[in-house]
């Protein structure tokens, strides 16, 4: 079963008091790539959700965002942190002195209300990132944390299931593609021999234009004709372009990543193309050529989407 890199999944949960939300969304990507967004005091976390997805998703950009309510936790007290604030203080008291060396102030009253602070307040201060924190004894963190972790569960699994209806979509369009490939490899191989017979008459009348009424020489025409065959003979092409189709279409029935995969097989396809392109000298069989080439490219950006 194929699978898309691109999909969306949420799930939620609740423990203590504490609601949490996870969101994952997921797109292209050459590797594997995590990215997660968590309230800084669950950071710890983030080692143990890389895990649990990159066990279930082997490749693609995975952005999770992990919401957590803790304002309805018993466990969830409000302190402050001093150390934040400290350093607060001092990142303004060092702004304030930079600001009047350069004479930026000038003009301009500057409040110490504080001693060193300009213009600042407690009821700034406070409103500061990372200042007030929920402080959690360690029994309500390890349930929020095992919340975190059945929510993830959920939504890995939500995500997954749209990845799987996803990448349904894509193997029919990527079959039905194979299908319009193998239909232009027919067309080239009928044509084949018809290019060496109009080769043929075509020497055969340019050798009586030149000469007149006198015949060519039989022997040295099918020489030249066989030599011309020989040379534009695309068999061994075709042969292996019918061999990456039914390669290709047995991928689409495993259940495994096949992106890279596919990706190698259709890079070879085009060789194929292209050197049957650089043998053929007729109309008929460039026009395929550049169909078949069309198609490989459509199928390319397509699976570039698998797993």
């Amino acid at each position: 079963m194929l699978r898309s890199m691109t999909g969306y999944g949420s799930g939620a949960a609740s423990s203590g008091g504490a609601d949490i939300r996870v969101e994952m969304k997921g797109v292209n990507s050459r590797y594997f790539d995590f990215s997660l967004k968590i309230p800084r005091a669950y950071m710890a976390m983030e080692d143990g959700l890389k895990k649990l997805v990159q066990g279930r998703v082997p490749r693609g950009k995975v952005d999770m965002f992990v919401t957590i309510d803790a304002s309805k936790s018993a466990s969830s007290i409000p302190r402050v942190n001093t150390e934040a604030v400290k350093a607060y203080v001092a990142a303004i008291a060092e702004l304030k002195r930079e600001l009047k060396k350069s004479g930026v102030t000038k003009g301009i009253q500057l409040n110490d209300s504080f001693g060193y602070l300009a213009d600042i307040t407690l009821a700034d201060l406070l409103r500061l990132p990372d200042v007030l924190t929920p402080a959690r004894d360690e029994t309500g963190a390890e349930e929020i944390s095992a919340a975190v972790f059945e929510a993830s569960k959920l939504a890995l699994t939500a995500f997954e299931d749209m990845r799987a209806r996803e990448g349904t979509r894509l193997g029919d369009d990527i079959a039905s593609k194979l299908g319009d490939i193998e239909k232009l490899t027919e067309f080239i191989e009928r044509r084949a021999p018809e290019v060496v017979s109009a080769y043929k008459e075509r020497l055969r009348a340019r050798i009586e234009e030149a000469l007149g009424a006198q015949m060519p020489d039989e022997a040295r025409l099918l020489t030249e004709v066989a030599i011309f065959a020989d040379k534009a003979a695309t068999d061994e092409e075709t042969v292996r372009l019918r061999s990456h189709i039914e390669q290709a279409r047995g991928m689409l029935e495993l259940d495994e990543s096949v992106g890279r995969k596919l990706d190698f097989i259709i890079q070879e396809m085009n060789r194929e193309a292209n050197t049957i392109g650089s043998k053929s000298g007729d109309a008929e069989t460039s026009h395929a050529i550049v169909e078949l080439k069309a198609e490989l490219e459509k199928l390319r950006e397509q699976a570039q989407n698998i797993e």
